[in-house]
């Protein structure tokens, strides 16, 4: 249940919050995220780090309900919402790291997400450096969606 909870509270905050005029310059950054989601996850259960219990729909071992919730949905609002002032850009990725920390923790006292050795600064490192590189790879979309989409520069 916590992964379909964690579903439909991402849908409802991205359906508050979207703009759909950007959209379709905006939505590589979901897709961006779910890859790199699943590649993570993939990873980490492939060696033992931890494991999903319940995930009611599996992709590469991990929650179907988590990849193309959360990681999709948030993905697209990181994009839509992301400063073009590069010190602007580093607190946005370690806020958005601290949700994903905390919707990590949540899910792990929920007991879906199953580490054998949890350790949070290193979950938040790894959200950092995964949010990093994803905002290095939508800044030419984010470009385009502040000129060509409507987005305030």
């Amino acid at each position: 249940m916590p992964w379909a909870v964690s579903f439909v509270v991402a849908w409802l905050l991205f359906a508050l919050l979207v703009r759909l005029p950007l959209l379709r310059y905006t939505v590589w950054g979901g897709l961006g995220a779910s890859f790199f989601q699943i590649a993570d996850d993939w990873l980490m259960i492939r060696q033992n780090l931890y494991h999903i219990e319940q995930p009611l729909l599996s992709v590469f071992h991990s929650s179907a309900f988590f990849t193309f919730g959360p990681a999709l949905a948030m993905g697209i609002l990181f994009t839509q919402y992301l400063p073009r002032v590069k010190w602007l850009q580093a607190v946005n990725v370690a806020v958005w790291g601290g949700f994903f920390l905390a919707l990590e923790t949540l899910l792990r006292l929920s007991g879906v997400l199953v580490y054998r050795h949890w350790n949070p600064g290193l979950s938040y490192f790894t959200d950092i450096l995964v949010l990093g590189f994803l905002t290095w790879l939508v800044q030419e979309p984010a470009r385009r969606a502040r000129s060509g989409g409507g987005m305030r520069p």
